[in-house]
């Protein structure tokens, strides 16, 4: 009985983890916080570890899997990559703007070093 409420607590632990990310990544794409994306990484390695200290735990592929560990790592990878994304978009705007505005054929020739 104990393993079994053991069980569902790491189950629900990593819910709890993987929702308080969505959250996180909710917030960042709102623009609302700016943030690093180190928690989220770190929760994305933890969920493994969580997943190995399950006591009498089944072989990968158990419903407990699907349900509880398969699921959070899509949802904690998917938000981990967005914050990612974000903060390289955030950290690499143009320092310099200018007025002029350049036509698509002009740009791709300005990158190929066509004149």
């Amino acid at each position: 009985m104990m393993v079994k409420v053991f069980a569902v607590l790491l189950v629900v632990t990593n819910w709890v983890l993987s929702v308080a990310i969505l959250w996180m990544t909710i917030l960042v794409y709102e623009q609302r916080v700016d943030r690093c994306a180190t928690e989220e990484l770190s929760v994305l390695f933890a969920l493994p570890q969580i997943r190995a200290s399950m006591p009498d735990s089944p072989a990968f592929g158990a419903f407990i899997d699907i349900a509880g560990y398969f699921m959070n790592v899509g949802l904690v990878s998917i938000c981990t990559s967005i914050l990612l994304f974000s903060q390289l978009q955030y950290h690499y705007q143009s320092a310099v703007t200018t007025s002029v505005k350049l036509t698509l054929s002009q740009q791709a020739a300005f990158l190929l070093g066509q004149e």
